[in-house]
């Protein structure tokens, strides 16, 4: 989106980086309302086969938290 980074950098600590415009273009404005608030990080966002949550399962897997 906005050139190379450091490759030890992490998405997420790309992500918190860029202005909240970006943020909600990547993650979408309820992902996006989770993460900022903290609860949930990008990892908790995925299925172990990397395929994202649906925002019904990411909001039941906070629930039960």
């Amino acid at each position: 989106m906005n050139g190379q980074v450091p490759a030890k950098q992490s998405y997420e600590d790309w992500l918190r980086d860029q202005d909240e415009e970006t943020q909600k273009e990547v993650l979408g404005e309820v992902r996006w309302g989770l993460w900022k608030k903290g609860l949930t990080g990008m990892s908790d966002m995925i299925h172990q086969n990397r395929r994202p949550l649906t925002i019904a399962e990411l909001e039941a897997k906070i629930v039960s938290e």
